[in-house]
């Protein structure tokens, strides 16, 4: 789980809003950027999750599909965020995939790895 004094840090955020619970921290904000995280044994998200799952499985000609499923289905927290600048939304997404072994998706475009390559996208 990427803390979020080390977020703050990486990124030279200033003053940053942290709430959570006895799970860990459970959203963060900064200005015009928020970040929440849901855990599947506490957060009601097994359904988007499965939906998900369901949508890699029909893409039979992607080479990632299968890996792209079992990580989606194994999935353990989800991290959501929204910022108004793209580039740096999809910087904090590549490095908060990087720091807890993940993949991400936007909305519109796929899922990617943690280096940023498409590994599934969205028609």
């Amino acid at each position: 789980m990427p803390q979020p004094a080390e977020l703050q840090k990486h990124f030279g955020w200033g003053e940053i809003v942290v709430r959570g619970d006895d799970l860990g921290w459970t959203s963060l904000e900064s200005g015009a950027l928020r970040i929440e995280r849901f855990l599947t044994e506490a957060d009601d998200i097994r359904n988007d999750l499965d939906t998900w799952a369901a949508w890699l499985e029909q893409q039979e000609n992607n080479p990632y599909r299968l890996k792209l499923m079992q990580h989606v289905i194994s999935t353990r927290q989800l991290l959501t965020l929204q910022s108004e600048s793209d580039s740096l939304g999809q910087e904090i997404a590549r490095l908060l995939a990087l720091c807890t072994d993940g993949v991400y998706q936007v909305d519109g475009q796929g899922f990617f790895a943690s280096d940023g390559s498409l590994m599934a996208a969205e028609n």
